[in-house]
């Protein structure tokens, strides 16, 4: 497949053009070097995901009762 190096790095659309092209090839070095070339161009999402539970509507946890009470025996020796 020819690549045109200087319309990669001028047309972001061209860019994922290619790298959609080259994610389908079989080739473990070609998909390193796609994913590389993907995230210096910033082609690749960068964004951290969502957490699944917000932490301040998350319920605060409460122990039970039970282990609340303090230890009252002695030391067995």
């Amino acid at each position: 497949m020819d690549v045109d190096v200087q319309r990669i790095v001028a047309d972001r659309a061209y860019a994922r053009g290619v790298r959609e092209r080259i994610e389908q090839s079989d080739d473990e070095d070609t998909l390193v070097l796609a994913l590389s070339i993907g995230n210096d161009l910033g082609l690749l999402a960068t964004a951290a995901p969502e957490p699944l539970v917000d932490a301040a509507t998350e319920p605060a946890v409460v122990p039970p009762a039970a282990a609340q009470r303090k230890y009252i025996g002695g030391v067995r020796g």
